[in-house]
């Protein structure tokens, strides 16, 4: 239940034009086509704030998550979706360590 409604919190984020899929467990990938850096940064804004002010349900309590994103730039050095993936997901692994480093 707590990952339908992470997905639905997600899918609010984005515009119709944009695609949002999950990877496996409690992992999510989004294609934004015909982005900029400068929407991109809004979109990770727009997501951050949704998770910082939403809270899921767990009985009769209640907790909040966060989320660690990473984003990269679909080049022609990137030749492969994994690739692309992989990138993200190492973006992600080294905004996870600034953020931790940084508390």
């Amino acid at each position: 239940e707590v990952l339908k409604e992470v997905a639905a919190l997600l899918n609010g984020q984005f515009r119709e034009s944009d695609i949002l899929g999950r990877t496996g467990g409690d992992e999510f990938v989004a294609f934004l086509p015909e982005t900029d850096e400068k929407h991109a940064l809004t979109v990770i804004k727009k997501i951050r704030r949704a998770f910082k002010v939403h809270t899921f349900p767990a009985g009769a309590e209640k907790f909040s998550l966060s989320a660690s994103i990473g984003a990269v730039e679909i080049t022609p050095k990137i030749s492969t979706l994994e690739e692309l993936i992989h990138n993200a997901d190492m973006e992600m692994y080294r905004i996870k360590d600034i953020r931790k480093n940084n508390t």
